[in-house]
């Protein structure tokens, strides 16, 4: 078994850069030998994060590894190698030489670099590319090829900044397999940023929402999906935001689908992925929309004049109609904030 990375901590970062505020008093912890997945829309200050990892941006705050605070040591001491969003892959030389180039920098001897090349390539699976010019190479080769430079310094750490968001879907999903692998064979710890929620979902083993440059929310990849605390977490994942009314005489949690929900009084909103909910016979909500997906449908319906979205499968959705008639029934209960 491959020995694990170390944990990574930030301890209240913050970036200003010329004025603006990119991370504000940012605290997060990777666990070693884990994926990490940083989530966020564009602009939330993913990349800045990886940058102080690096050592390759000033920061106030604190970076520990493995209780070791690096927060001052240059770049090259960190044991760190980091993946871009746009592969760097150097046109003039071949394959072999753009995965070997950190080590030549570092005057490593030639046979520990034939050594190190030969097992990067392996591991990412372009063995068969080493020969080749970069021209030739696919984007999913390229990075690829990017990868295995990155690897090659054998880093305690990796860094992906969002290495996959200009691929097509069967190239994307591949290279998730193959981060998968990494962790499992090579025991690095790695702290992946992306955009893409499925993305996401797939690979990590923990998950760090962050948002205007704060961390809304961390912990176990499906409980932060599942249930986020914070409005701005449910809006990013495209939950249901929905008003939730308490029943004056009995107590009970009203949702729009309930009976008695009009004119009862608001206690706050609940939270609810669409996967949460399934349709049931009944005539308290209409279908207004339905919206196919790759392998589930987003059913739109209006309930007591809120919209929600309830995934379903593709069959099911082809036999409901627009304009028909149906209930909702939660699968597990949301959390409610108030």
């Amino acid at each position: 078994m491959a020995v694990k990375g170390p944990v990574v901590e930030l301890r209240g970062v913050s970036v200003e850069i010329d004025g603006a505020v990119i991370l504000r008093d940012v605290s997060m912890r990777a666990p070693p030998g884990e994926i990490t997945v940083v989530l966020g829309p564009s602009g939330s200050g993913k990349t800045t994060l990886l940058r102080v990892i690096a050592g390759l941006v000033e920061h106030s705050g604190r970076v520990f590894v493995d209780g070791v605070d690096y927060t001052r040591e240059p770049p090259w001491r960190r044991g760190v190698a980091m993946v871009f969003q746009q592969p760097v892959v150097y046109p003039h030389m071949s394959v072999y030489d753009n995965i070997a180039l950190p080590l030549i920098v570092r005057r490593v001897p030639r046979g520990v670099v034939e050594e190190r090349v030969r097992w990067a390539a392996e591991v990412t699976g372009i063995t068969r590319l080493l020969h080749r010019m970069p021209r030739g190479l696919s984007g999913g080769e390229q990075q690829r090829v990017a990868i295995a430079r990155a690897l090659v310094t054998r880093p305690r750490v990796l860094l992906m900044d969002e290495p996959f968001s200009n691929l097509d879907l069967y190239l994307r999903e591949r290279l998730r397999r193959l981060v998968a692998r990494l962790r499992d064979e090579l025991g690095v710890t790695i702290i992946h940023v992306t955009h893409d929620v499925d993305e996401a979902l797939e690979i990590a083993d923990h998950m760090v929402v962050l948002y205007n440059g704060r961390v809304l929310e961390e912990g176990d990849p499906l409980s932060v999906y599942e249930r986020p605390r914070r409005r701005e977490t449910a809006v990013f994942f495209n939950h249901n935001i929905v008003p939730v009314h308490r029943d004056p005489g009995g107590g009970d949690v009203l949702y729009p689908w309930s009976r008695g929900y009009s004119g009862a009084p608001l206690v706050g909103e609940a939270f609810i992925p669409p996967s949460a909910l399934r349709l049931l016979p009944g005539d308290c909500c209409v279908v207004e929309g339905l919206l196919y997906r790759r392998s589930y449908a987003l059913a739109r319906l209006v309930c007591s004049g809120v919209e929600i979205h309830v995934a379903v499968d593709v069959y099911e959705a082809r036999r409901i109609g627009v304009g028909a008639k149906k209930c909702v029934g939660l699968k597990t209960a949301p959390r409610i904030s108030s």
